[in-house]
């Protein structure tokens, strides 16, 4: 209970702050629409019940089940909520414009931006959440992604196509 608790309160820090940077306004019909967000005890259950789109995959929205899912590694709290974060972003790029596909690398660039965010407790308790805590081999990626699209090999991205988070070990896809 502990957990899902501190993933409630994730979660809806992420959302506020959020909503006060840029604003989500989701269309009348998304405003009715309930999405679910689904936390496994562990990889080989998430892996298992999710169905990811690969073995090193630990977290993806799904656009089409309008769910968020990710497991919580007990051993590495923090990768858990790294990639919360990173999934929860691009749940919320499509909460403000479903009609929008961005290119792979602007859309993961965006969730790793975010999603590297430092979280800690302010004096009261309060989860605060403060972006821009980059991380090295995101960048390499995110980098890597930008030369494919320029060779050719990456097209734009589809909001149909979870995106991948994290691989069990650190952060591939």
């Amino acid at each position: 209970p502990e957990v899902l608790e501190y993933y409630c309160e994730l979660l809806e820090a992420y959302y506020s702050l959020m909503d006060q940077r840029i604003g989500i306004n989701p269309t009348p019909s998304m405003r009715r629409t309930k999405m679910s967000v689904n936390i496994y005890k562990s990889y080989e259950e998430f892996q298992e019940l999710a169905q990811p789109s690969g073995p090193g995959v630990a977290g993806f929205f799904s656009p089409m089940d309008k769910s968020l899912n990710f497991f919580h590694e007990y051993s590495e709290p923090s990768l858990s909520t790294w990639v919360a974060l990173h999934e929860c972003t691009h749940l919320l790029t499509y909460l403000i414009d479903q009609q929008y596909y961005a290119q792979i690398w602007l859309n993961e660039a965006i969730a790793d931006y975010f999603g590297s965010s430092k979280v800690e407790r302010d004096k009261s308790g309060k989860l605060v959440i403060k972006p821009g805590e980059l991380q090295t081999d995101r960048v390499l990626t995110v980098q890597q992604a930008i030369k494919e699209e320029k060779e050719g090999g990456v097209q734009t991205g589809n909001a149909g196509t979870p995106a991948k988070s994290g691989g069990k070990g650190k952060g591939k896809g």
